[in-house]
């Protein structure tokens, strides 16, 4: 699946597309697919909106009618401890579940672990008889 590619500026602390020349970076991966919705901030309901924090959530919502991105922003405040490790991983797989929906994947693993002071959050896709493997690091 052939998709514009976003990388992840680590000083900018933000996803940006990355240009060879003149041209837009392409891959040929679903890492794109998976970093918007694991990193988009999804809208949630009032009753898990931390105190003193505005409900977020992706504008392009309201045209589709279609829940885009996870909750992860809720976890960013939090300690890491073993709840948190079970909520990424909850958030992550709900985030991805339209991957197996429109049958993009057959199947997903999500595994996350805090090593020091980043969370990392490993994604195992199997689809057509294959795994792919993708790691991102939450500091």
């Amino acid at each position: 699946m052939k998709d514009i590619a976003f990388f992840y500026d680590t000083e900018q602390r933000c996803f940006d597309l990355q240009c060879l020349g003149s041209e837009i970076q392409i891959e040929d991966s679903l890492r794109t697919a998976i970093a918007l919705s694991l990193f988009t901030d999804a809208k949630v309901d009032e009753f898990e909106l931390p105190r003193s924090e505005t409900n977020r959530g992706f504008w392009a919502d309201a045209l589709d009618n279609h829940e885009t991105g996870s909750k992860l922003w809720l976890l960013l405040r939090s300690k890491r401890n073993s709840h948190v490790i079970k909520k990424t991983e909850e958030y992550c797989k709900k985030s991805l579940e339209w991957l197996i929906e429109d049958k993009l994947v057959e199947n997903i693993e999500v595994k996350a672990q805090i090593n020091s002071h980043e969370l990392t959050i490993n994604i195992t896709i199997f689809y057509q008889n294959k795994t792919s493997n993708f790691k991102f690091e939450v500091s």
